[in-house]
């Protein structure tokens, strides 16, 4: 035979299989210790599970029988706006769940914008393999100098970047004075 021990709490007498205790003591037994559903909202009453039924139960008057501990069960303002207190739970419940939509979807803007404004920088990178980027950075810094200085960070970095890049770069500011010297022979010649 199967043994048979006595629920723990107090004023419960009923013999339970082993494998039955722990569903009656956590939620069966009607002497397990109990709070108020209206608790959050101010509710002291504290009892068993079989008081807590009739605690929260209607009355002849149609209110819920809702005290404070140790005191008689007059009607229960909590039980009157019993409707209310459920409407602000759903209520509450869903605007956690919209919120934290939100949040999801302001996440998942701010990384779309952080991957555009990546490709952006690197749609408008300049290159010392692209000629054109070179004369243009060359014709900037030598003739526009501070529109060079307010766009260096942004439009220019990638030609400062490596160590190549800037040796490119370099090398191409000594050529310069003998690339504008045949230029301009050209010119005349052509005149």
């Amino acid at each position: 035979n199967s043994q048979k021990v006595v629920c723990i709490h107090r004023g419960c007498t009923e013999l339970l299989p082993l494998n039955k205790v722990k569903e009656h003591e956590s939620s069966l037994c009607k002497y397990m210790r109990m709070k108020c559903k209206y608790a959050q909202f101010g509710c002291a009453w504290r009892g068993t599970k079989l008081e807590l039924e009739k605690h929260q139960g209607k009355d002849k008057s149609g209110g819920t029988q809702c005290t404070p501990v140790n005191q008689p069960l007059p009607e229960c303002p909590f039980g009157k706006v019993a409707g209310l207190i459920e409407q602000f739970r759903l209520n509450r419940a869903l605007h956690d769940q919209q919120i934290q939509q939100q949040q999801q979807q302001i996440t998942a803007s701010l990384r779309i914008i952080h991957m555009q404004g990546q490709q952006l920088m690197n749609i408008q990178a300049k290159s010392v393999d692209n000629l054109l980027d070179v004369f243009t950075f060359a014709y900037i810094s030598l003739c526009l100098p501070k529109r060079f200085a307010a766009t260096k960070d942004t439009t220019w970095r990638h030609l400062f970047q490596s160590p190549v890049a800037r040796c490119t770069l370099y090398n191409f500011f000594l050529v310069l004075p003998t690339i504008v010297l045949i230029v301009r022979v050209i010119m005349a010649e052509l005149r």
